[in-house]
């Protein structure tokens, strides 16, 4: 008896490992995206909080300046 590996017989296992690999990426990519969106979102409000204390800042030493006359 011999046993003889055919090219069909590599591509099935191929396949097969293709499919788990693809199923624990897809997974992976899931949670991938919901970390990217929550950072996101976390910086666009750090960027609002950091615009509008420029704007405070930037409206105190101008109030200051007019102040003091320089």
């Amino acid at each position: 008896m011999t046993n003889t590996i055919t090219l069909k017989d590599i591509y099935d296992i191929c396949d097969r490992l293709e499919q788990k690999m693809d199923r624990r990426m897809c997974t992976v990519e899931k949670k991938i995206d919901v970390l990217e969106s929550f950072r996101d979102n976390l910086l666009g409000k750090i960027a609002v909080i950091t615009i509008f204390i420029s704007a405070v800042f930037t409206l105190s030493i101008a109030w200051v300046k007019d102040k003091l006359g320089f």
